[in-house]
This record gives C-alpha cells, sequence and structure tokens, in this order.
C-alpha cells in the first residue's frame, strides 16, 4: 500500500484475489487467509504474506492458486486441518482484537463457508435454526470450538451427556432438538 510499504491493503487484497480468480467471500479466500495467518481481515503485512507464500510453497499465482486448491481439497479428507481453519477463523471474524465474542450473524456465514455440506449439512441448519429463535447475539470461543467437535462427531449427539463438558449453549441446542422430535 502507498500508506505503508510493509501492508497490502484492502484494495490490493481485492485485486491478489482476483488475479487468483477467487471470490472474496469463498472458502477459497479463507484458506488464503488461514495460510498466510492474517490478522486482520482485508490486508496482509509483508511478513504474512512472505512467509505464508514460502510455507505453501508458492512462488508464483499459477502455484498459490494450485496450493490453495490443493488445501481447500484436503480439508474435505483430513479434520485436523477443518479443525485448524476453524479455529484460525474465530480470530480471524472478530470485529476487534478485544472482543470476547463473535455476533451471530458474523458466525453463520462462517460456518456455511467451513462446514455446510458433508456430514455437518443438516445438524448446521438446526443449530442455525435454534440460534436465531434463542435469540442468541454471541458466540464464544469455547462454543466456537467445542461446536466443531460437537458436529463432527454424530455419536456426540446419540450420546450425548448433559453433564459433560460441553458448553450451556450446545445443551441449549441438544434440548432444543429433543424439544423438535418430540413435536
Amino acid at each position: 500500500s502507498q500508506d505503508d510499504p510493509d501492508r497490502i491493503n484492502p484494495t490490493g487484497v481485492c485485486r491478489l484475489l482476483d488475479d487468483l480468480r477467487i471470490d472474496p467471500v469463498s472458502l477459497t479466500a479463507l484458506v488464503l487467509a488461514w495460510k498466510l495467518q492474517a490478522g486482520v481481515q482485508g490486508e496482509f503485512s509483508r511478513a504474512e504474506f512472505v512467509t505464508g507464500l514460502g510455507r505453501l510453497g508458492a512462488d508464483s499465482l499459477d502455484k498459490l492458486r494450485s496450493r490453495l486448491a490443493q488445501t481447500e481439497r484436503a480439508l474435505a479428507q483430513d479434520v485436523g486441518q477443518l479443525r485448524d481453519l476453524h479455529a484460525f477463523t474465530f480470530d480471524f471474524a472478530r470485529e476487534s482484537r478485544d472482543s470476547k465474542v463473535l455476533p451471530v450473524e458474523t458466525a453463520i456465514p462462517y460456518w456455511n463457508l467451513l462446514l455446510n455440506g458433508g456430514p455437518f449439512g443438516q445438524l448446521l441448519e438446526s443449530w442455525f435454526r435454534f440460534l436465531r429463535e434463542a435469540k442468541v447475539r454471541g458466540v464464544s470461543r469455547d462454543t466456537w470450538n467445542l461446536f466443531f467437535d460437537f458436529v463432527s462427531n454424530p455419536d456426540n449427539l446419540a450420546d450425548y451427556d448433559p453433564n459433560g463438558a460441553w458448553p450451556s449453549l450446545i445443551d441449549d441446542f441438544v434440548d432444543f432438538l429433543k424439544s423438535k422430535l418430540i413435536e
């Protein structure tokens, strides 16, 4: 950027995404931010960019595009990588570094990017419905991270222990699901 030569500003990030033919609100754009370990939405520091490209082994737009596609495909096979991306997203999506919660209206689109489809789909829609009906305004880091663990193992719902170490919001969600089954 002209203001700070050690930062790629939002205009530069948009230009990069355009050059890579990546939709700015896609999973691929989020994967790029994750692999660069971006601290702020819409910009990259020189260090984040250079170090991230080195980690990806990408020294051209074509290689970067290819590495991002490989990484995105790997997410479908590797729950550990998806968990890491999911955890990164909480901090990345926060409105400020001081925010302790992620607003639900921010969290839902990110969950849609990260978890839509696969084994998560139907449970995810119920989760969104629960959050809206319960008028939940924000999600803590603990709930964000443990929700991933909850939905990534179908046995967690079948064998749900209300005395387990789940956040109370997940307890309330399970009660919500049970009440919908009874109706």
